[in-house]
């Protein structure tokens, strides 16, 4: 073998090596970068047995949660955002089925949500944009079947909804402290009204 063909080769060889050592590097750099992104969506922290106990990261909907687990990696609490960015607490049973929820809801109120395995919410406590207080009760249907509370006159209330969650009778008291019962309609008018302390005759 002469010297040119020797040089050939050894170039050929310093080529071969400087190519592994760019694929080397590339896989590495490919590496550290998908750990970095894991490490800043996500941090996991397991007991000695090896159980997920704690998380703290980003979820599927890139919201901000910390969640809680037992001992048997099955029920959970914790903290997240929900889609509309509000911040709730959460309660799950050893299903995994979410059974309450704590925090800002629907509406932009805070309040108290209880639900069933069917995932339809069945009883809420919250306040209202006047900062009234209300329990309502959910039917199977997934809406609202009764509500106690305190009216918009400062007063106590009590509402009866139909299956479709339309207001349909209204027990309580005028501002002026009188009792009244209130039927409505399906478009919410009032149909049927009777105070009690002026007559027991109905108004309509």
């Amino acid at each position: 073998m002469d010297l040119v063909q020797y040089a050939h080769r050894l170039e050929r060889l310093e080529l071969v090596v400087w190519c592994v050592a760019a694929l080397l590097l590339v896989t590495m750099l490919l590496l550290f970068a998908v750990i970095a992104r894991s490490l800043r969506r996500q941090v996991v922290l397991r007991d000695r047995k090896g159980a997920v106990r704690m998380v703290l990261g980003m979820d599927e909907a890139d919201e901000p949660e910390l969640v809680l687990w037992d001992r048997d990696a099955k029920s959970w609490t914790g903290i997240r955002c929900d889609l509309e960015g509000s911040p709730r607490l959460f309660a799950a049973d050893r299903a995994g089925h979410v059974a309450m929820q704590v925090g800002i809801l629907p509406g932009e109120v805070p309040g108290l949500m209880i639900r069933h395995k069917s995932d339809r919410d069945r009883v809420q406590l919250c306040l209202d944009d006047a900062g009234s207080p209300y329990l309502f009760v959910f039917g199977d249907e997934g809406t609202r079947r009764l509500a106690v509370g305190i009216s918009p006159k400062r007063e106590p209330a009590i509402v009866f909804f139909d299956r479709a969650g339309e207001e349909r009778i209204g027990v309580g008291f005028e501002a002026n402290g009188e009792p009244f019962i209130h039927v409505l309609d399906e478009h919410g008018n009032v149909v049927n009204r009777l105070h009690p302390a002026k007559s027991a005759t109905p108004e309509n």
